[in-house]
């Protein structure tokens, strides 16, 4: 039997520990080869809870996109998944990226699924983000995208800010034609939607990215989704 690739996990976070905990936990019973902890700004909590899980572990003030790049520099593996550090990834995620690759994919995605307890709404903004990727729309960081080594390297890696900056990975693999739905979903932390309300945060998320498309910079759009979230 030839042996599987090796599958490194590539985490952002800036004062995440409370969920890291939760995520490094079921990464270490998913088979993977190594895991980067890419931190914004040092955190003594997450710090441990690296050395716990033996996790690699790195803090830089820089932008998200360029400590995505960073971390997956640091690793000596085939594949590189990128996962935010509230994300549940479904237990056989790490199968599902081996039989896409193996399929002759270069990359691809996990289907958005909202955690928490279930909202009416969540059921159509988890449709609504389907139909979106589907159709050829982007899917964003929150659902782990994943790549061959040389594939993401080939693509440039992530942009360089700390909003859309999975945008030029993604344009970039889409255009071999073997980006992928990788088949399975991924839970994504509801709490913005809890905490600003569905249909709010759902329309704000859409007139930010609206606003990424009509050239406001990265940056500027950074601030006002932060300014959001508080």
């Amino acid at each position: 039997m030839t042996a599987r690739k090796r599958l490194c996990v590539i985490i952002p976070c800036r004062g995440d520990a409370a969920v890291l905990k939760g995520l490094l936990a079921r990464l270490n019973t998913m088979g993977v080869h190594d895991i980067i902890i890419a931190d914004g700004a040092e955190d003594e909590a997450c710090v441990q809870l690296a050395h716990q899980h033996g996790a690699d572990y790195f803090a830089s003030a820089k932008p998200r996109g360029e400590r995505l790049r960073a971390g997956a520099r640091r690793s000596t593996a085939d594949i590189v998944w990128f996962l935010h550090a509230d994300a549940v990834p479904h237990p056989y995620s790490v199968d599902a990226i081996h039989a896409a690759l193996a399929k002759g994919a270069d990359g691809g995605y996990f289907g958005f699924q909202l955690t928490g307890p279930r909202h009416p709404m969540a059921w159509m903004i988890e449709r609504g983000v389907g139909l979106r990727c589907r159709m050829g729309g982007m899917p964003y960081g929150d659902q782990g995208l994943f790549a061959s080594r040389n594939a993401y390297e080939a693509a440039g890696g992530h942009g360089d800010g700390s909003l859309f900056d999975e945008v030029p990975l993604v344009t970039a693999l889409r255009r071999t034609g073997r980006f992928v739905y990788a088949g399975l979903p991924i839970g994504v932390n509801s709490r913005r939607w809890d905490e600003d309300g569905y249909l709010n945060r759902t329309l704000r998320n859409r007139w930010i990215a609206l606003r990424y498309v009509m050239g406001t910079a990265p940056a500027t759009l950074a601030k006002l989704y932060r300014a959001s979230s508080r």
